[in-house]
């Protein structure tokens, strides 16, 4: 049995070629990542974490869908697993900041320089430390197998997407809550590691 971090299904040594392949695969991940793959029969475990390494190496779980490369890289799940799917299944990571328009125009012009100059070094590092990592490690990493799903099966997986966010999305309408989560958001690739059991 392969174990690892989620963007797709390795399952004794066999290519995931399809969303059906995910089922009864424990994974960890971010809510909404388990909760949208969970309806192609994966199980959302929730494990301190911490744990996440020594859970992929005991067999608790079968995959992370939470990460890219820069964190599989970063906290050691790539030297426990083998395998990363390239498919965007977990979502994007995008830098929001919200100030309330009231508060934000009794701050003062100096304070709000520096606040905007520690948001700029914010998106500095993401674009720097995480994309440069991405592409890097993708490409010279060497600890992860690169794997994909069928363009069928992933558009199969594009279109569920879709339904699923405007799910989430009319939910939040219907709180009167503003919606900050794009359609699109739900398609990044986070990765599917398995390591050997």
């Amino acid at each position: 049995m392969q174990r690892g971090t989620i963007d797709a299904f390795q399952s004794d040594d066999a290519t995931m070629a399809s969303p059906v392949d995910m089922k009864g695969k424990r994974v960890f991940g971010v809510p909404t990542a388990g909760k949208f793959l969970s309806q192609y029969g994966l199980i959302p475990v929730t494990v301190p974490w911490d744990d996440v390494e020594v859970a992929l190496q005991t067999g608790e779980l079968d995959g992370v869908a939470w990460c890219g490369f820069t964190e599989a890289y970063e906290v050691g799940w790539a030297d426990v697993c083998n395998y990363a799917l390239t498919n965007s299944i977990t979502g994007a990571w995008c830098g929001f900041y919200f100030a309330n328009t009231e508060s934000w125009n009794k701050v003062p012009p100096h304070l709000q320089a520096l606040f905007r100059s520690t948001i700029d070094q914010s998106h500095y590092y993401r674009n720097v430390w995480y994309w440069a990592g991405e592409a890097k490690l993708r490409v010279e990493g060497g600890k992860l197998e690169l794997t994909s799903l069928p363009k069928e099966e992933w558009d199969k997986v594009t279109g569920d997407a879709e339904v699923f966010w405007d799910k989430i999305a009319d939910r939040r309408l219907r709180k009167s809550q503003p919606s900050v989560v794009g359609k699109s958001d739900a398609l990044r690739c986070c990765c599917i590691r398995l390591s050997s059991r």
